[in-house]
Order: structure tokens, then C-alpha cells, then sequence
């Protein structure tokens, strides 16, 4: 399988690798944290650090008892927060295969437990970005709780279940817990996410990845020394072959199952069932009985062992030299013992392709520890002494085989996607390791062959999951390993749909105009938003209508959107939303239905109330943009002109952090302009995941009402506004101007428009049929 150069031949697949991107929080808090919030310890003081930090913002969050199952959680409970792969064991190569039992363990556990938590958060330590550096180090051998997380989440569709990156390596304590408690509260429920130590925060996307290398060096050739794991049998023989056309390398295959010699009058059954029969033949005319199984065993032991010669004489006519010989990767003696008597005659091992593994699908709530241990540590402890052994090896390759279940997670694979996660982690890791080897982590679909069989074949097809085939899985293998360079994970499948969709559950995103029915909750408190408190009337904080428009609009525009103009029309104010508890915590709900033609209905106010804000939103890839309008003509008569605004703590009652119009340049009966200031001048936090700028808007219905009472000669409120326009999200640069046009006025009610204009002159925000009543006495 090479072309005439020698290189590998093309292959079909698809080649994607992760990539870690910058996105903007979501701005809407974890399922389950207004009720009881449990936190396991990491023996680090990682755990005290977030209780606090949840507790300081008013959420009931406290450290889990150590030993405590999760089967006996309290029954209030709404959120556990899972720290064990974050507490940084001396081995923690050694350490792997205990903390994954354990959360897998726990997990089970807590399906049984009389507590319906809303929300499940795994942490662990990948450098904050997903592992993709490497930097990380030895922790990359604890770090598939994240895979645990993806197929936990498709396993339980009630329960949102994340799963968090959090760099710790060289931070203060404190800022570790800060920044996972801003997460919890800011993050929403996307399922993963990386927090990197300078305070970036990650989603994953795989892109395609970069083409194969073909001229640079081979890592693979007549003097290379390869140990393989798992290709005696299977689709790693195909690999195999694939690979040695050509090259000629000299292959060392360990494998668990024994070579058996066999009667040759045995020869000519190809099949079990004949097998089986003639084996129960022999034994009733030798006078022996055998029970059933045992001779099940005896003829697949005679299958197994007659591919293993099949797979040796293929090798070796492809080019290569072969040996087999019997040993479970999990000794690291024998492995020793093996690799020094191969040593004696071939030299030097220059490679290693781990592809042992084994499958034993049971969802979470199912698992065994023997399955478990069987699963995890084929791969995990497999790999882990494979690197002991060939330690003083001059190693120019590396290939771990994964599977596309660690990527997206797999109903039923916990234990088989943790493990291939940690082989995805690893990888980097021993990139670094390793500078001048060939290192890479082959995330496969599903084969065609090998331990997907008839029954699971049929399942994928039901799912319309395509199936990798045979000749072109091999054709990809020879072809990666073969460049001698690239990255150090790839996904490969037969189409980029694969990784988006396999085995996916409906999402639940919190933001987006294609998502559908979704509650998200939203906490307020003095230390998350402190402007808050200088909207408030009477002593009471009273949420606004820029608020009230910032909340509902992050329900539609997902974070960090740039794209087409965000539209909310019919806003209406059902009633006052007073924050009585504030500085302390309150909690509030944006609800989101879809509507008639791609609409978007939104809710806000407190949960399992009736709401005191409603819209309509949608995202439009095209909403007419007319020019920022004309200013009003200079005002005549009375009028001041070029007046500073003053705030007067009666009908203009807002406190410093909210006045934010600075500059009446003019106002009478036609409209007003005026000068507003953003939420960065105000001294808002501007980190925080805005979709608008709620203070220009704010400001925008200040001058609104300063033209109302200008009209009506009486105080005025604000009440409803037909439409909102976003065409820039987020805060803006620098102070911009607002332009007020009158629509009608008569004595109780009045009605206007208004934009906000950037200093270059763009259109930042639209507001059209601003309703003003007059203030009742």
C-alpha cells in the first residue's frame, strides 16, 4: 500500500485535529446551585478556596465529607463539584488507574442516590488548554475525567454534567478558586471548557488538520525496532501490513493469548460451531468430558491462535521480520523480560504503537470494577510500562492508538473513553518528552472489523454512524506514521459529521439563535454586579430595562458573537423587578421558547413566578441598517444647549455607577442629543460576558425621559420599547452620542426613538418606540 515513491498511499479519511479557542462565558450560572452545592476535597486546599468563594457570593456551598458515598449526598443537593484528579499524587502514572476507578465508582453511586442533582462538574488539570501543549507533564496520566463527563452526559439526559480544564500548576490557591467559582457562575452549561492561568478561557472546535508531511524523513524503515501492543489480531494486523510494505522494519508483537498447536485433522474447520462439535467428538472418544464453556474457550483459544500465524506469515511477506510472543502488557516484568531477550538480537527498540485494548460496555450506573480494571488498565498501565521498559530506548516513534469516544464520548464506554483520553493527553506530554520522535494519538472512529462485530455494526448503522473501512483505516495508519512528523493527537474518521454528531444527546446550550426551549438562571449579588446597586429607588434596587435587555439578549447571542445584527422587539415591563435581597444573592431566570419564524419569546424574573420583563429576539444575518439619524435641528426659545446633566436623587435618582449621561447637547419637542458614557468609563467590570452595553442603553432611556418630561412637563418612567437594535455587540470603546427623535406626545404618555452612535460614526444600537408614561404622583 505505498505509491511508486514509497511513500504511504492516499487514503480517504478525514484528518481533524482539537484546537483550543477564546470564548466569551455564556453569562448564565450551573444548573443546581441555588440549592446545596457539594465540593470534594483535594487534599490541597483547592476545595476550601472555592467553597469560599461560592459562599461569598451567597451560594450554599460547603466541602464534602470525606468517604462520604454519593449514594448518601443529601437530598437538597443541586450541584456536586468533583476535585479528585486535582489532587496532584507524587506518581501519577501509578496513581491513573485508582482516581479514574474512583470517579467512575462515585458516578455509579450517585444514580442511586436519592438527591435529583441537577449538574455534575469533573475538574481536572490539563494545563488550561485542553492538554494541547503538553504542559501539563506527568498530570496528563489523570486526566480522562473529562471523557467520563461526555459520556455521562449522554448516559443522563436530565443532568448537566461539565467538565473543566483548570490550569493550577505555579497560581495562588485563591486565584485557582476564583476563577472555577467564576465558572460555575458565568460558564453555563457548556459541557467543556479550558481556564488557563492568565485568565483565557477555552471551547473546543476540531478543524481539519494540517496535510501528512510525505517529504520529510520516515521515523519508519528496514532499521527500525517496533514493539506492538493488540496487532497480532484485528485491524492493527492490517495497520501493520499497511505499514511494512516497503519499509521492512522489524516488528515485535506482544499479545495475551497463547500460541496453541492444533490436531491437524482440525485443519479444515474454519468456523466455532464446527469447531466445537469436533472437539466434543474427540473427547467422548477419548472417554474425557469437558463442560460446555471449556470447550467454547478450547476453540476460540484455536481460532485466535491460527489469526496470530495468519497475521505473522502476512508480515512477513509484506516485507517485515515478526515475532509474537505471549504477554499481558499489565506485567511490567515479563514486558521487561521480553524487550531484553528482543534486544539481544535486533538492538536498540527505535518505536512503540500501543493498540491493545479491550471493550466491555456497560453504562455508568452499570460498571464493574473487574470491568473496569480490565479496560482501563490494558491501555493506561499498558502504555505506562511500555515507557518503563524502553526508557533508555532511543525512541523515534510513538503511536497510541485512541478511539473517537474519548473525543465526544461514547453511552456505555466510560472506562474506554477515559482511557483513550488519557492516551490524547498524553501524547503532547511525551512530544515534549521526546523532541526528536515521531509522537502521535490516533483518536479512530468506528472499523469496519476488529472489535466492532455484527451486532455493533448494525447499532452504528441505525445511528447512521459510518464505519471506518478496513483497507483505508490502514492506508491513514501507515500514512501518519510513516511522515516522521505532525501533531500529536489527530481524529480520524470517515467524515467531519462523525465527531459533531456521534452519539450526541440534544444540547442545551444557553445561548443561540437555533437553540430551543431552555431556562437559565442568572444569580445576582453585590459582588458580581455592584452597579446594581445604584439603580435603586426608594432603597430598593430595581432592575432596568438595559438590564433587563443585556440578560434576555445573552439567551439569543451566543458569546462573542460578531455576527449579524441582534434584534429584541416587544419589551415589554410586566411589573418591577425589585432585587430586595441585594447585596445578597437572588436568584433569576431567563426563559427562552421558540417562536414563529425563527423568533425567539424570553422571559426574565425570579423562577416559578410570573415574569417582569418579556421580548421577542432574534439573529438576523440582515436587518436594515439606515444611516444613524439626523440630530435634531438646534432648539430655539428657552431650551438650554450644551449643558452638563445633572443628577437631581428624585426623578433622576441614579447613583454614580449609572450616570452615565454626561452631556445634554440639546433638547425640545423634535428630540434631543446627548453624550453617554459606556460601561467601561462607569468603572463596570468589562471582563464580564456582555452581549450589549447596558449602560449607552440605559443612558439611551435617560435621554429619552429627558425629552419626556421635556414634552409633558411632568417626571416620567419608561414602560416598553418596541425594538431594540444591536448592530456592535459589547461595550463600547469610548463615550458615544445619542440621538432622540420624537414619534408623539400628548400629556400622560409619550413616545420616541433612539440611537447610539459610535465616534467614528457607526451604528452601535437602535432603540425604536421608546414608551414613556407619566410618573404617577
Amino acid at each position: 500500500m505505498t505509491d511508486d515513491g514509497g511513500r504511504a498511499a492516499p487514503h480517504a479519511l478525514t484528518r481533524l485535529v482539537l484546537a483550543a479557542r477564546p470564548r466569551q462565558s455564556p453569562g448564565f450560572a450551573l444548573p443546581g446551585l441555588s440549592r446545596r452545592v457539594l465540593v470534594t476535597d483535594d487534599g490541597r486546599g483547592i476545595a476550601a478556596e472555592v467553597v469560599a468563594a461560592l459562599v461569598a457570593r451567597g451560594v450554599r456551598a460547603e466541602t464534602m465529607c470525606a468517604g462520604l458515598p454519593f449514594d448518601e449526598v443529601p437530598r437538597d443537593t443541586g450541584c456536586l463539584i468533583l476535585l479528585h484528579a486535582l489532587r496532584g499524587p507524587r506518581q501519577p502514572a501509578e496513581a491513573s488507574p485508582e482516581l479514574h476507578g474512583e470517579l467512575l465508582r462515585q458516578l455509579g453511586l450517585l444514580t442511586r442516590s436519592p438527591a435529583a442533582v441537577d449538574s455534575v462538574v469533573l475538574v481536572h488539570d490539563g494545563g488550561g488548554d485542553f492538554g494541547l501543549s503538553g504542559r501539563q507533564g506527568e498530570g496528563a496520566w489523570l486526566n480522562g475525567a473529562a471523557a467520563l463527563a461526555r459520556t455521562a452526559d449522554r448516559e443522563w439526559p436530565d443532568i448537566t454534567v461539565k467538565a473543566v480544564d483548570l490550569q493550577c500548576a505555579g497560581r495562588p490557591l485563591t486565584e485557582v478558586g476564583q476563577a472555577l467559582c467564576q465558572e460555575l457562575l458565568l460558564g453555563g452549561t457548556e459541557t467543556e471548557v479550558a481556564l488557563a492561568a492568565d485568565g483565557e478561557r477555552y471551547t473546543r472546535e476540531f478543524v481539519p488538520a494540517p496535510p501528512v508531511p510525505v517529504d520529510s524523513a520516515t521515523s519508519v524503515d528496514s532499521r527500525s525496532f517496533l514493539v506492538v501492543t493488540g496487532g497480532a489480531r484485528g485491524i492493527t494486523a492490517d495497520c501493520l501490513a499497511a505499514l511494512a510494505a516497503g519499509r521492512s522494519p522489524r516488528l515485535l508483537l506482544l499479545g495475551r493469548t497463547g500460541l496453541v498447536s492444533e490436531n491437524s485433522r482440525l485443519a479444515a474447520l474454519d468456523d466455532e460451531p464446527s469447531l466445537i462439535r469436533a472437539l466434543l467428538e474427540y473427547d467422548k472418544a477419548a472417554g474425557t468430558s469437558r463442560p460446555l464453556p471449556q470447550v467454547r474457550a478450547a476453540a476460540a483459544r484455536l481460532l485466535a491462535s491460527r489469526e496470530i500465524r495468519a497475521t505473522l506469515q502476512r508480515l512477513e511477506r509484506a516485507g517485515a521480520t515478526v515475532r509474537y510472543r505471549t504477554v499481558d502488557v499489565r506485567d511490567l516484568d515479563a514486558v521487561r523480560v521480553c524487550l531484553r531477550e528482543a534486544r539481544g538480537e535486533w538492538g536498540p527498540v527505535t518505536g512503540l504503537v500501543h493498540a491493545a485494548g479491550v471493550i466491555a460496555d456497560k453504562t455508568v450506573a452499570e460498571k464493574t470494577p473487574e470491568q473496569f480494571d480490565q479496560v482501563f488498565t490494558t491501555k493506561v498501565a499498558g502504555l505506562r510500562n511500555l515507557l518503563d521498559a524502553t526508557a533508555n530506548d532511543p525512541l523515534r516513534t510513538v503511536c497510541l492508538f485512541s478511539s473517537v469516544s474519548a473525543v465526544v464520548g461514547n453511552t456505555g464506554q466510560s472506562d474506554y473513553a477515559m482511557a483513550n483520553a488519557v492516551m490524547d493527553h498524553l501524547a503532547p506530554h511525551l512530544a515534549r518528552e521526546h523532541p526528536d520522535a515521531h509522537v502521535v494519538s490516533m483518536a479512530w472512529g468506528a472499523w469496519r472489523g476488529g472489535m466492532v462485530g455484527p451486532r455493533l455494526q448494525e447499532h452504528f448503522t441505525e445511528q447512521g454512524v459510518a464505519l471506518i473501512p478496513v483497507q483505508e483505516g490502514a492506508r491513514a495508519f501507515a500514512a501518519e506514521l510513516a511522515a516522521g512528523s505532525g501533531p500529536a493527537h489527530v481524529v480520524l474518521v470517515p467524515d467531519e459529521q462523525q465527531v459533531r454528531c456521534w452519539g450526541e444527546k440534544a444540547p442545551a446550550h444557553d445561548s443561540g439563535p437555533d437553540q430551543g426551549e431552555l431556562t437559565a438562571t442568572l444569580l445576582t449579588h453585590g459582588t458580581l454586579q455592584p452597579e446594581l446597586a445604584d439603580h435603586s429607588i426608594m432603597g430598593r434596587v430595581i432592575v432596568s430595562v438595559a438590564t433587563a435587555v443585556e440578560w434576555m439578549a445573552r439567551a439569543v447571542v451566543p458569546p462573542g458573537d460578531a455576527g449579524g445584527p441582534f434584534v429584541l422587539s416587544d419589551i415589554k415591563v410586566q411589573s418591577k423587578l425589585a432585587l430586595d435581597h441585594y447585596p445578597g444573592a437572588e436568584w433569576l431566570s431567563v426563559q427562552r421558547s421558540p417562536g414563529p419564524d425563527g423568533t425567539i419569546a424570553l422571559r426574565l424574573g425570579r423562577p416559578d413566578s410570573h415574569p417582569q420583563f418579556s421580548a421577542v429576539g432574534s439573529v438576523r444575518a440582515s436587518v436594515p441598517r439606515a444611516a444613524p439619524r439626523e440630530a435634531p435641528p438646534p432648539p430655539v426659545g428657552p431650551t438650554p444647549t450644551n449643558r452638563r446633566f445633572r443628577y437631581d436623587g428624585t426623578s433622576r435618582f441614579h447613583g454614580p455607577m449609572h450616570q452615565v449621561l454626561q452631556e445634554v447637547v440639546h433638547c425640545d419637542p423634535t428630540g434631543a442629543e446627548g453624550i453617554v458614557h459606556g460601561l467601561r468609563e462607569m468603572g463596570w467590570d468589562a471582563a464580564a460576558p456582555w452581549r450589549t452595553d447596558p449602560a449607552l442603553v440605559d443612558g439611551a432611556v435617560q435621554l429619552a425621559v429627558v425629552w419626556g418630561e421635556e414634552v409633558t412637563g411632568q417626571p416620567n418612567l419608561p414602560m416598553a420599547v418596541d425594538r431594540y437594535e444591536m448592530h456592535r455587540p459589547g461595550p463600547a470603546p469610548g463615550p458615544v452620542t445619542c440621538r432622540v427623535t420624537a414619534r408623539r406626545a400628548d400629556r400622560i404618555r409619550a413616545i420616541c426613538d433612539a440611537v447610539l452612535v459610535d465616534a467614528d460614526g457607526g451604528l452601535r444600537a437602535a432603540l425604536s418606540g421608546i414608551q414613556l408614561i407619566v410618573r404617577p404622583r
